[in-house]
């Protein structure tokens, strides 16, 4: 195995760790603001913020087995990179057809960084439908809305996915390493599956 593969397999692995710890810390965030439930408007755009780029950090895990994405935030230019496989499942999952996907998430492509900055000309499409209390939001009426409950399924489809991969590595190859004196080696096994697993047509099964 190259130097190549290694260095690759350390960029996965460092997406993968950062994408697990955001969603895990996605998750202990909503379940807070859902005890606080009404939100001044700002908590909640940067609640947005960060879904967006938890769902950008767990599709851009996905593209770095091929190729890499670089440091765009663009949900539509990073969704079209997408394996087939999965823009197939999130549009039969959604009931939404990839014309209709791509559309929203081009009217949306930017919100990880319009967000984080208080930039609000994408917050209309969350806010429909939602319940205000004195001019502030109340989440639990805002996790229900179509827009938001749809860029959360495209997370928990990106996350499905990643696990599929996870899940499927074979363990054996790692029995015999060390992880302190192999740890170049680890990491371009770790590559070469990802690779091997992500080809494989019963991915479209998962």
């Amino acid at each position: 195995m190259s130097n190549n593969d290694h260095e690759i397999g350390d960029k996965i692995l460092k997406f993968c760790e950062s994408f697990f710890g955001e969603y895990e810390n996605l998750n202990l965030l909503e379940a807070e603001l859902l005890k606080k439930n009404i939100l001044p408007e700002w908590q909640y755009i940067n609640y947005l913020s960060r879904l967006a780029f938890c769902t950008e950090v767990g599709m851009k895990t996905i593209l770095n087995i091929e190729s890499s994405i670089g440091n765009k935030h663009n949900l539509i230019e990073i969704f079209k990179k997408m394996p087939d496989v999965f823009r197939e499942s999130v549009e039969k999952k959604s009931g939404i057809s990839i014309e209709k996907i791509e559309a929203f998430l081009e009217s949306i492509k930017n919100i990880f960084v319009d967000f984080r900055y208080m930039e609000k000309k994408s917050l209309e499409c969350f806010i429909e439908g939602v319940t205000f209390d004195n001019g502030n939001i109340v989440f639990s009426t805002a996790i229900n809305n179509q827009n938001y409950l749809f860029i959360r399924q495209l997370l928990e489809e990106t996350m499905e996915y990643n696990k599929y991969l996870n899940k499927n590595i074979n363990r054996k190859l790692f029995l015999s390493k060390n992880w302190e004196t192999d740890i170049d080696e680890i990491k371009a096994l770790f590559y070469q599956e990802l690779k091997r697993i992500q080809s494989l047509s019963c991915v479209a099964e998962k």
